[in-house]
């Protein structure tokens, strides 16, 4: 079986992507949903988390985490952004993060 995963999300692996436009499109995707901006943290916010969920970029991989006093639980890896973001939308609000891409 020869599956081209280059070629097949060719769409979202392999293009640079303006980390900073992502995950402002993010922020602002989660507050038209309602999502407190302290139940969450993105990219490498410095502050010692409180239990928030966090996304961020680590040696080319995407993680998505919970954030508490200083120290990751429950991490989920990720090789790309876009099952990331996905992830991370959903288990903030339960919904498909599908309005987003339109922001990008």
């Amino acid at each position: 079986m020869d599956i081209h995963l280059k070629k097949a999300y060719e769409i979202h692996v392999g293009q640079g992507i303006d980390q900073q436009r992502l995950l402002d499109a993010i922020a602002a995707e989660l507050g038209a949903r309602g999502i407190r901006r302290d139940s969450y943290r993105l990219g490498d916010d410095p502050h010692i988390g409180f239990g928030e969920l966090r996304l961020s970029e680590e040696d080319g991989y995407w993680v998505v985490c919970v954030d508490e006093r200083g120290a990751s639980f429950n991490p989920c890896i990720f090789t790309d952004y876009f099952d990331a973001v996905k992830f991370f939308i959903f288990e903030l609000s339960g919904a498909s993060a599908e309005p987003i891409w339109k922001n990008l």
